[in-house]
């Protein structure tokens, strides 16, 4: 995992449930901007990746990720945005297929 922004570092898991891939991901330092957070997945270029869960659902829902997808590059890679809007510490949970 790759930050756009140095002073918003985040961290990452990956885990694997019945065929099925979960990227748990969170920024946690505070930042009214946020920050783009690049993961790769080795081996799942193609695939592709559903927000299932987002803090912001429960604390800022017009500002939910909840059931975007993105494409896993040719490099097994996405992106997507943590922290902006003043939402701070956001976590997001992917299923990856």
């Amino acid at each position: 995992m790759t930050t756009s922004n140095a002073a918003v570092p985040g961290m990452a898991l990956v885990k694997q449930l019945n065929g099925v891939t979960y990227l748990f991901a969170e920024s946690n330092r505070r930042s009214s901007s946020g920050a783009a957070f690049t993961f790769t997945l080795t081996g799942l270029a193609g695939k592709t990746a559903t927000v299932v869960y987002d803090s912001n659902a429960h604390y800022d829902s017009a500002n939910s990720a909840a059931g975007e997808t993105f494409n896993l590059n040719s490099s097994s890679q996405f992106s997507d945005t943590f922290g902006a809007n003043n939402d701070h510490y956001q976590v997001k949970i992917y299923a990856i297929q």
